[in-house]
């Protein structure tokens, strides 16, 4: 539960920063910044939201010794090289889904967080160390995959990259560009090619292992 407690505090602390620097101004008529209800009310949502994770990892660290369950202390007893992979590899492949999927689709902000936070909970099931980070790596190249092949019968069919381009419009907007071809190469590629990476390593140490 240590290391859970202080993954949530972190989580909460960084969350507040962000919160506490956004901005809740927009341009108004004449050049002059207007400050907008709607902005302030989501700072002020992210803002209690952070004090409660904050407060409740607190919480946990001090009085969740006897809620460990076998899955809390399994991550407590993680020897901290491992501890760490399987936190870079939480986070990377979480980076890799972001790009293939919230960042395309843009689903509820719910959709997004069940999706990424099992990513980590796979991450760190019970398990060999090596085994879980492959199986992490082994489903993003299966999604990289899936979205290149996408792609690929996009280029050469047209309405399917009409229908590419309207459904992806917000990750198409991010680099600037309307052609299929440049968000393969930058939004899809790059993921594909560090899951793949990663899966390999993984395969690699478990077999020395």
């Amino acid at each position: 539960m240590k290391r859970v407690s202080t993954v949530i505090m972190l989580a909460g602390i960084v969350m507040l920063l962000l919160a506490l620097g956004s901005d809740v101004a927009v341009d108004g008529m004449g050049g002059r910044r207007i400050t907008n209800n709607g902005l302030m009310h989501d700072r002020l949502v992210n803002i209690i939201l952070s004090v409660a994770l904050i407060l409740g990892g607190l919480l946990l660290k001090m009085l969740g010794g006897n809620l460990s369950g076998p899955y809390l202390q399994a991550i407590d007893q993680l020897p901290k090289a491992e501890y760490f992979a399987r936190w870079a590899t939480a986070i990377l492949a979480c980076a890799c889904v972001w790009v293939l999927v919230v960042m395309y689709l843009w689903p509820t902000k719910i959709a997004g967080v069940l999706l990424l936070g099992a990513i980590g909970w796979a991450t760190f099931l019970p398990q060999a160390t090596h085994t879980a980070i492959g199986r992490v790596w082994l489903a993003v190249v299966l999604l990289a995959s899936g979205v290149l092949a996408w792609h690929v019968i996009a280029i050469t069919t047209s309405w399917i990259n009409y229908l590419t381009v309207s459904l992806f419009s917000d990750g198409v907007a991010l680099i600037g560009s309307g052609s299929v071809m440049v968000v393969l190469s930058v939004l899809v590629l790059a993921p594909l090619a560090l899951s793949i990476a990663g899966f390999t390593v993984a395969r690699l140490k478990a077999k020395r292992a």
